[in-house]
């Protein structure tokens, strides 16, 4: 399947001079994350490049040298997006020139324009569904937005439900998709209907005011949701750029 894009961004800066053995979406937000000002949520990272150029002297290196003195260590980029382009420009001001690891000095300037434009994350779900439908049967057991090891694990679970441990460890997942499919289909499983909390009345015109001057995320922190903004809050945790919202709540 494709991707899903988020709005789209002016708000894309490019990170550089990054040692290659930071040079990953884990290691750069690790260091970014004991950096940045309280208030501001971490960027997504879009794009990492961890051979992107050769340490120099030259403040003219950036994304597209190439040819520079043999022998000197390789340098990355990346580029984050930010929630807009304010909290861009702040990040620009905040981080350029920055120690935040042990050998990386940020160098931070606005990526050019064939990177502003849309994040893209995730996976396309199928087309939206009609009112009162239910998504097909291989979305509610293997929905689009599984990521990483969330796929296996979610096949084990099902083949152990279905008891059908008996196929080949080796067989082709949407084999083992298929059987699982074809179990359910002759045992459906039993629906649990559950109603949501209604929000007093009280609530409403205070949480519409703060969710309309919320910053939204520059990507939805879940993929595979049909929503223009999906935001996920933690009780108990810090929410950068979102404490005003989880006060209300």
């Amino acid at each position: 399947k494709g991707e899903v894009s988020a709005a789209p961004s002016t708000a894309m800066l490019w990170f550089g001079d990054i040692p290659q053995e930071l040079a990953t979406p884990k290691r750069i937000t690790e260091a970014l994350h004991g950096h940045k000002p309280p208030s501001m949520p971490l960027p997504f990272v879009t794009k990492v490049i961890k051979k992107g150029y050769r340490a120099t002297d030259s403040a003219a290196a950036g994304e597209d040298d190439s040819a520079v003195a043999d022998g000197a260590p390789w340098l990355g980029y990346v580029f984050l997006v930010f929630r807009d382009r304010p909290e861009a420009e702040e990040a620009l001001r905040h981080f350029d020139g920055r120690l935040v690891a042990e050998g990386w000095t940020v160098r931070v300037r606005w990526a050019d324009d064939r990177h502003q434009g849309k994040a893209k994350i995730g996976r396309k779900l199928a087309a939206s569904l009609a009112p009162r439908t239910d998504p097909p049967l291989g979305e509610l057991l293997f929905p689009s937005a599984l990521r990483g090891q969330e796929l296996p694990a979610a096949l084990a679970r099902h083949r152990r439900t279905a008891g059908v441990e008996w196929l080949s460890p080796t067989a082709d997942a949407w084999i083992v998709a298929e059987v699982i499919k074809a179990f359910y289909r002759r045992h459906p499983r039993r629906e649990i209907p559950v109603a949501g909390v209604l929000l007093p009345q009280s609530l409403l015109p205070t949480l519409l005011t703060e969710l309309r001057r919320t910053r939204w995320p520059a990507v939805p922190d879940r993929t595979g949701m049909e929503a223009e903004e999906y935001l996920v809050l933690h009780r108990g945790k810090a929410n950068a750029g979102y404490a005003e919202l989880l006060a209300v709540l």
